[in-house]
């Protein structure tokens, strides 16, 4: 082989080795899906729960009930809600929308209520036949309601010192995001719940005992289960919290059956749209003694009274769960894990490629009851989240103006950068990076910037952090440049971009959750006036297409190849 064949050869390696990454970067890029903006995506989220679900409660003869405790749902649809939600026990969660009142709005609903009753009702029903203290609102601009009632009996079926409601649905009009609070949100609480007090009693909860729901759905950062940062765009978190009074079957009798639940309970789905960032999330909170019980069934009264179960926190994360098999009682299920919506004998559905995640949990139920109670199921939540593939992005509004414009040869002027807030939330970490370009023949000097940035040069200014910028404010940023007196005419071409965090606190009771924001923008002024006339425009396109660039790759390589050839000989 010639040493010129030697050099040919070295020098396409050479090509190759310039143009490899390009080849690499591009497949990457195309592999990952862009982020879709929240408002315009099919993203869907839905979070529900009930403390205490009663079906085929006989509380007189020939009378069947079906009793809702402390219940409490929301959904979000930026593609709108125009399919009911009906939970596995056949209760309706949310009604098709938009309807009228306080239901007119079909992006984002809440609901809650202490206690839904519904009497001789044939399953799925629109509406209880007996409602008892429920609120629900739905929105294309936000609302919130709150009702609540005290001592209200309803007797033969329920009875309780307070009923309380809350809903919440957020939604902006303009396609603006809602962060730093939950998009839709609603919580059912009940104090002194009593079920069917007026005929033989079978349910009821400790005096001075509260059962209490909470759904919400809410954008999060695209992160993995253990917290790992997956992405910079956004994903949907779907979210049921409960906190559940001691609930007794058979009060005062032989076979009185007692179950205490500690903590509270939380039942995640969340969607990020990027591989690994759907999961499932269901434990009691507050707990860090994995030995701790967190549930106890104990029968009888007095000096028969006896604990037949005890389950600690280890055996809840175990994901065995337990079975209780009472004689001539009721089967007792504890800790079963979460399993697909409406399918108890699947698993829990997570997609690998992000974008779903979906699950239904009971911590406790109790089935097989031979006498006035068909199906109980305590702490029943839902949760379901979907995003598009490469999750949801929300933007952080940047803008830029200028003074002047014109401008003249030895002049001034002042760029302007806005960063603004829409949110409720607290930007922190906000760091704007600001690029100065124009056409050749342009001559300019950065003068200053205010505040003082981290860097100033002609050419980039940046700002490690002007934050913190408050909820629904704003906050600019000056740059003076000044152009050269020797200066030809042309036009100055400006870019700013910014990133932050958005921080919703702890609002509502859920965990803080910080999401990272970006922006951007450019202008194409001011326009340079002057005597001199333009420098020649010999400068090429700053993005080569991936042809020129492999031939530029080739000819630089030939071109070492055939220098290193001529000194070879």
């Amino acid at each position: 082989m010639s040493k010129h064949t030697r050099g040919g050869l070295r020098g396409i390696a050479a090509a190759l080795l310039v143009v490899a990454p390009l080849v690499a970067l591009q497949g990457t890029a195309s592999a990952v899906a862009s982020p879709t903006p929240f408002a315009s995506s099919n993203a869907y989220a839905a979070a529900t729960g009930t403390v205490a679900h009663l079906g085929g409660v006989i509380a007189a003869p020939n009378q069947l009930v079906t009793v809702e405790d402390a219940y409490s749902g929301a959904t979000v649809g930026p593609a709108g809600l125009g399919t009911a939600y009906v939970n596995e026990m056949n209760a309706l969660v949310q009604p098709k929308l938009p309807g009228t009142g306080d239901l007119d709005g079909n992006k984002s609903y809440g609901r809650g209520s202490g206690a839904e009753v519904g009497l001789q009702q044939a399953l799925p029903t629109l509406e209880n036949q007996l409602k008892l203290q429920r609120v629900a609102v739905s929105a294309p601009a936000s609302k919130s309601k709150q009702d609540e009632v005290l001592s209200l009996p309803a007797n033969p079926v329920i009875d309780a010192s307070v009923l309380r409601g809350k809903a919440e649905a957020n939604w902006n009009p303009d396609g603006t995001c809602i962060l730093g609070k939950p998009i839709s949100f609603g919580e059912g609480y009940a104090a002194d719940t009593v079920v069917v007090p007026g005929a033989t009693p079978v349910a009821s909860s400790d005096p001075l005992a509260a059962d209490f729901s909470r759904s919400i759905t809410q954008l999060v950062p695209q992160t993995s289960k253990t917290g790992q940062n997956l992405g910079t765009a956004l994903g949907l978190l779907a979210e049921n919290r409960q906190v559940i009074a001691p609930v007794t079957l058979f009060p005062g009798t032989a076979n009185q059956l007692q179950i205490t639940v500690a903590g509270q309970w939380v039942l995640q789905a969340v969607a990020g749209g990027v591989p690994g960032s759907a999961f499932v999330r269901y434990a009691p909170e507050g707990f860090s003694d994995p030995s701790t019980p967190v549930v106890t069934v104990t029968l009888g009264t007095g000096a028969t009274k006896m604990t037949i179960a005890s389950v600690t926190l280890q055996d809840i994360l175990g994901n065995t769960g337990l079975t209780i098999p009472i004689p001539g009682v009721a089967t007792i299920r504890i800790g079963v894990p979460p399993h697909k919506i409406g399918d108890f004998a699947k698993a829990a559905v997570v997609s690998p490629d992000g974008t779903s995640a979906a699950a239904a949990v009971d911590v406790v139920s109790v089935t097989n009851v031979v006498a006035g109670l068909a199906d109980l199921r305590i702490g029943h939540m839902e949760a379901t989240a979907r995003v598009p593939a490469g999750g949801v992005s929300c933007a952080l509004p940047v803008a830029k103006t200028v003074d002047k414009d014109p401008v003249g040869a030895g002049e001034t002027f002042t760029y302007t950068i806005t960063v603004t807030n829409p949110y409720d939330c607290i930007l922190t970490k906000v760091h704007v990076v600001d690029e100065v370009t124009a056409t050749k023949g342009v001559i300019w000097t950065v003068l200053s910037a205010d505040p003082t940035a981290n860097k100033l040069t002609d050419t980039l200014v940046e700002w490690n952090d002007v934050g913190p910028i408050a909820a629904h404010s704003s906050k600019d940023l000056k740059i003076l440049i000044r152009v050269d007196a020797s200066t030809a005419a042309g036009k100055f071409t400006d870019h700013a971009a910014a990133t932050a965090l958005c921080g919703s606190g702890t609002a509502n009771g859920q965990t803080d959750v910080i999401v990272p924001l970006q922006g951007e923008t450019t202008v194409t002024v001011p326009t340079v006036t002057a005597d001199h006339p333009p420098l020649a425009h010999t400068g090429t396109s700053p993005v080569l297409p991936f042809a020129g660039l492999t031939l530029v790759g080739l000819g630089l390589g030939l071109a070492l190849a055939r220098r290193r050839a001529t000194t070879w000989i």
